[in-house]
């Protein structure tokens, strides 16, 4: 699915360039589908990073995820 979202609204891409792939290291995509398996939401639509208010139609906010997800698990990898 591809969507877009900007200042908190979520839509279509504008452009075909940001409609293109993304390439992504096969060891983060791993980690991405292991992730998203033990989430409450799982359907195609439902983002990756779920807001759990909104069921999974709309996204965490980057600043959530980095402090949520990404900083606790660099600081237990020792990741600077």
């Amino acid at each position: 699915m591809t969507r877009s979202i900007v200042d908190g609204v979520v839509g279509h891409c504008k452009t075909e360039s940001s409609q293109k792939p993304v390439p992504v290291h096969p060891l983060l995509a791993d980690s991405l589908l292991r992730w998203r398996g033990s989430c409450p939401y799982q359907k195609a639509e439902d983002w990756v990073f779920a807001n759990r208010l909104h069921r999974g139609w709309k996204p965490c906010w980057g600043q959530v995820i980095l402090r949520q997800y990404v900083r606790p698990t660099a600081k237990r990898l020792n990741i600077q």
